[in-house]
Order: C-alpha cells, then structure tokens, then sequence
C-alpha cells in the first residue's frame, strides 16, 4: 500500500513500539505522509506519548514552517566537477591568485579566496541544476518532434545527437547533487531515481532538524534563540577555563605507555607521498572539512591546487 500510494513513514523519537500487552512490543501505530506533505512543511516531527488509558502509544506528529538558515555554509558541490570548463577555470584561478607565505598559508589563503569566485560562478555560470534539465530535455523534445513532423535529415540527426549529449549531462550533474545531498552510498552509479533521492532529502531533513529545545523547565521554539544557545554551549564546552592551572598532576600520575621513538613517528610531518595516498583511499562523498571543501575535491583537483603547495613544504622540511 506505501509503494502504490508513494507514502514514507515518518522518523519517529520515542519508544520503539507503540502497542504491547508485556509480553510482545510491537510498532502498529505510524505516520505515514507523501512528498507532497513533506516538501509542505520545513519542520516535521513525530514522537510518541505516554501510554496511560489504552494498550497503545498514542503519537503526535507537529507541522511547522520553520525559517531556514538564511546563509548557509558553503559546500563544495562535486556536479561541478563535470562541468567541462570547470578543471580549466581552477587551473586559471589558481595559477593567478598569488600569495606569499609558507605552504600552508598559501594553500588555505586561496581555498578561502576560491570558495567566493566558486560561489559568484555557480549563481552567474553553471546556474540552477534543475533548470538545466528541464530546458534540455525541452530542447531534445523539440528536435524530436522536428524531425517526426518534418523528416529526417542529416542536420537534424546531428542537433538531436548535440540535444541529447546535453541532456545526458545535465541529468548526470542533478543525480551526483541529489546524491550528495541525500548522502546514498549504496545506490549503484548509473542508476538514476530521482524521486527516490528526493525522498531520502526529506528524510535525512527530517532526521536534522531542531525544532524545539528544551533548557530545563523551559522550551524554546525560536529557531535564532536555538541556535545563539548551541553556539554558546559549544564555546564554553571548548574553551579552556582561565581559573584551571596546569599542576603537572596528570604527567605524573599517569605513565607513559609511548615510546621516546614512536612518538617521534606519532609526531613527525607527513612525507607528501604518504598524504597522496591517505587522500586518494578516502570517500569522496564523506563531509567536507570546515571550509567547505570535501575529499572529492581534492582528489580530483590535486595536480592543480597541491602539487606545488607540496613541492615548497617537501623543499622545506
């Protein structure tokens, strides 16, 4: 019935199971919603409640449009990478943008003065992906139908071939975004589903929101407050407390397990080599570091935006 509906059961918190007569505990009770219903709502919870009259968990499910963030972090987006001017505009934009200072300064500096040409090019150049699809797969229709009501030529074999290598391109560029945005792994390269990505988006959504926040008695539902109270939870939970002195206690209470010569290894600067090759075993697809940038990034990009970043550090060390 949920596959011929196209319904998804709702993430629900709360107890696993929702009916039991203590000695099975089972989940009857769901709540089930089509994508329409969740591209309704910005915020969607399911939780279940207390069991008190009945042998059943009753479950509550609230609808709110919540304001999304209103500058979302940079991400770099790996559909770039198929765009067929993108390698030669970072090779441009890398071999021109020069800044002084150690190696790692320099590879940082211009990550940081990348991630704003990146983003001025994909709103001014590469353009909203689902656009692109819908405007190619116009213009394939329309060679298409020339050629059914007009016959076929030469010409128009060619444009068709142009029409579809396009169209081609720009589905490729919209699954490996839904891809990375609903973060399936599994699915097999080449097996396109759309609305099955879609689907696990809204999910994984679902799964990441923060709605409400309880501070003891109280309940805050105001999505800046929640987020002015994560952040300064966070920086008193990192930052060392100026009162606390260092006593040596812990050097001398605890003993040393580590080797003068393996710390030595432990602590040693990586060769470059070994660093080529930690990169390129990594998952591409695995989230980005702070800055935005992620492992397919760099895997792809290395001989332009590395190699001679490496070149000074190995001349150095």
């Amino acid at each position: 019935m949920c596959s011929d509906c196209s319904l998804l059961d709702v993430p629900t918190s709360g107890l696993s199971y929702t009916w039991t007569n203590r000695r099975t505990f089972v989940r009857l009770d769901r709540a089930l919603g089509n994508l329409t219903w969740f591209e309704s709502w910005q915020s969607l919870k399911c939780r279940t409640l207390t069991m008190s009259s009945s042998d059943h968990c009753p479950i509550l499910v609230t609808c709110d449009k919540m304001v999304g963030i209103s500058k979302p972090p940079f991400r770099f987006q790996g559909m770039w990478l198929l765009h067929p001017n993108f390698i030669s505009l970072l090779h441009d934009f890398w071999d021109n943008h020069q800044v002084v200072g150690c190696p790692m300064f320099v590879l940082a500096t211009k990550l940081r003065a990348l991630k704003s040409m990146l983003k001025e090019w994909n709103f001014n150049v590469f353009g909203d992906i689902n656009q692109q699809v819908n405007l190619s797969k116009l213009e394939l229709d329309l060679v298409q139908n020339e050629i059914s009501s007009m016959g076929p030529s030469a010409l128009r074999f060619h444009r068709e071939d142009l029409a579809h290598s396009k169209f081609q391109s720009a589905l490729s560029m919209q699954d490996t975004f839904l891809r990375t945005k609903a973060r399936v792994r599994w699915l097999v390269d080449g097996d396109r589903n759309t609305s099955f990505l879609h689907n696990m988006i809204k999910i994984r959504r679902l799964h990441q929101s923060l709605s409400s926040l309880r501070l003891g008695s109280v309940v805050i539902t105001d999505s800046q407050q929640i987020i002015n109270h994560t952040v300064t939870h966070f920086k008193s939970a990192f930052t060392m407390d100026p009162n606390i002195l260092n006593t040596g206690l812990v050097e001398r209470v605890i003993p040393n397990l580590v080797t003068l010569e393996e710390n030595i290894g432990l602590t040693s600067m990586p060769l470059a080599e070994e660093i080529y090759t930690t990169l390129m075993t990594m998952d591409g697809s695995s989230a980005p570091g702070p800055d935005g940038f992620g492992g397919c990034f760099f895997q792809n990009c290395w001989n332009v935006v590395a190699q001679e970043e490496l070149q000074e550090w190995k001349h150095s060390n």
